[in-house]
């Protein structure tokens, strides 16, 4: 999906039907419907306590722009723009000290980097809180051929699962198009 470029009229200018299908209509239509993807996750991922992993085994809600990369980790930007993005995930509860032990981390990685700021909270203090651990919202430039990749930590000090049972606490993550 290419970004439609608009038509600046000098003084003097006529419209006609060219101008009106490439600068008016064309930039109409694709506002209507910018570069945008939803996933969530449907299968449960180990998370290896104290490591940076990719969220893995993503079911694609929306992709209209083929963002999606092979191997299933990250997503590729197909049109430049500046882009919102809003990932969170969420972890099985073992009933266990592990529940309430350690901290949660998302982040969203581009060039094998960190973008902006990632989003650390402490777990809660029940055992058993799995729904919404964390989540987090970013914004960013975006040219095409960049590959972002969603990661997750934990550090409870065992093995913890995605938590996929339904759409409160399952991984998700969405990206949309908003400005050139």
């Amino acid at each position: 999906m290419i970004t439609p470029q608009t038509h600046s009229f000098s003084s003097g200018e006529s419209l006609h039907e060219d101008m009106f299908n490439t600068g008016i209509r064309d930039v109409y239509e694709f506002l209507q419907e910018p570069p945008q993807f939803m996933m969530h996750q449907t299968t449960a991922q180990a998370a290896t306590t104290a490591v940076w992993y990719d969220v893995t085994n993503w079911t694609v809600d929306k992709d209209n722009d083929n963002f999606r990369v092979a191997g299933g980790a990250g997503i590729t930007i197909n049109t430049s723009g500046f882009y919102q993005f809003i990932f969170g995930i969420g972890y099985v509860p073992l009933g266990t000290s592990a529940d309430i032990t350690g901290s949660r981390a998302v982040g969203q990685f581009m060039h094998n980097t960190m973008q902006g700021n990632h989003y650390v909270r402490p777990v809660a203090t029940v055992l058993g809180m799995y729904f919404a651990d964390i989540g987090a919202m970013y914004g960013c430039y975006m040219t095409a051929g960049d590959t972002v990749f969603f990661r997750a930590r934990q550090n409870s000090g065992v093995t913890l699962n995605t938590y996929v049972a339904d759409d409160i606490g399952r991984a998700r993550w969405s990206g949309r198009w908003i400005s050139q």
